[in-house]
């Protein structure tokens, strides 16, 4: 899988007759993996009301990642690359429908609608998601190497030993990255 994942890429970035179509056909079910689990990932911490409306579903998210990745005309040297692009890219659109959310909520707010009675929603579940994310960005700015391993393990639903060979380090370090990064966030989150 990891072979043609690589070569649909190179085909891809040449422009080959068919190319696209390929590349979207070996990568769909790994995509359709990585969105289900990051998916499953933020409504497991933030609770179902954080994800709605178009990111409502799996097949869903992968359809907004792949507007993005058609959008998209940046090249990939390397599976690596491109999969840390697909992890940063789902990443954002979680991200943008919280802010999205906790928007909706500031204008209920602000017009006098009290929504609690529709649907019950737990207090600031967008503004947490939010704060995870400005965290990640600022370990990316602190720390770039542990930044880049932790989104390609929680977004990019990648392993140790593949982000490893992917990074080109022990897979020791990479375990040290994911705890160092883990416990930085959440030194920054609680404080």
């Amino acid at each position: 899988m990891t072979q043609a994942i690589t070569q649909a890429i190179i085909d891809w970035q040449s422009k080959k007759v068919g190319a696209q179509e390929h590349f979207y056909l070996v990568i769909y079910d790994h995509l359709r993996r990585l969105a289900s689990k990051n998916r499953q990932r933020v409504v497991e911490r933030f609770g179902e009301e954080a994800i709605q409306e178009h990111v409502n579903s799996t097949t869903s998210l992968v359809h907004e990642l792949y507007i993005k990745l058609s959008q998209n005309q940046e090249f990939y040297n390397n599976r690596s690359e491109f999969f840390f692009m697909v992890s940063r890219t789902i990443h954002n659109i979680l991200v943008d429908q919280a802010r999205k959310n906790s928007a909706e909520k500031r204008s209920a707010e602000l017009i006098g609608i009290d929504e609690t009675e529709d649907s019950p929603q737990p207090e600031h579940v967008d503004d947490e998601f939010l704060a995870l994310s400005e965290s990640i960005e600022r370990l990316t700015e602190d720390y770039p190497r542990q930044a880049k391993v932790i989104q390609l393990k929680y977004f990019g639903g990648l392993l140790a030993k593949e982000i490893a060979d992917m990074l080109s380090v022990s897979l020791s370090s990479v375990e040290k990255d994911i705890s160092f990064a883990r416990a930085w966030l959440k030194v920054r989150l609680t404080a």
